[in-house]
């Protein structure tokens, strides 16, 4: 299985620019997990996107200021 690897950044023009492919073994137990070895360090690593739907926005819009403050540093602090 290929899948396609895009780049982000905030600083650069390469917001969403597909820069190459990655091979994924298929059928395989290690398909079925994400391995992370702590000691090597290829990147950093500066967090990953997040959103809420028109619904979620519509029920946050109903929580008092100090809960929804509360609920958007939970999410995304």
């Amino acid at each position: 299985m290929t899948g396609k690897v895009y780049e982000t950044d905030f600083n650069k023009e390469t917001r969403l620019t597909e820069i190459g492919n990655i091979e994924f073994a298929e059928n395989t137990r290690e398909s079925e997990r994400i391995i992370v070895f702590p000691e090597f360090e290829y990147q950093t690593w500066l967090g990953f996107g997040g959103a809420f739907t028109e619904s979620a926005g519509y029920t946050l819009s109903k929580m008092s200021q100090n809960k929804r403050n509360d609920m958007i540093n939970a999410y995304f602090g």
